[in-house]
């Protein structure tokens, strides 16, 4: 999946058609709209990096499979970064991408 948003400023959305600012909004709502991905993201870009365990924690009536779908989702649409350490035991952290 890869996702149709592009970069652009203020001033291009403003100069933009209507047609062309809604089509830019409903592309980001499928990507972040949904009950569990605008928690993540807050919880990602506030309190920075984040480990599977402590997102959990932090975004409470999320099961462990519907988080775990979310992170996929959203690293699969460039949001998301997710880092495996190679240690004693294992660990995974995620963090927002700019």
């Amino acid at each position: 999946y890869t996702s149709s948003i592009r970069h652009i400023s203020v001033t291009e959305c403003h100069r933009g058609t209507m047609d062309a600012r809604v089509e830019l909004v409903e592309d980001a709502m499928a990507l972040i709209g949904g009950r569990w991905r605008p928690a993540i993201m807050f919880a990602l870009i506030v309190e920075g990096t984040q480990r599977f365990s402590q997102l959990r924690r932090k975004i409470p009536g999320v099961s462990q499979r519907m988080l775990t779908k979310q992170l996929r989702d959203l690293e699969r649409a460039g949001l998301v970064r997710r880092e495996f350490f190679e240690s004693v035991p294992p660990r995974v952290e995620y963090s927002a991408t700019p």
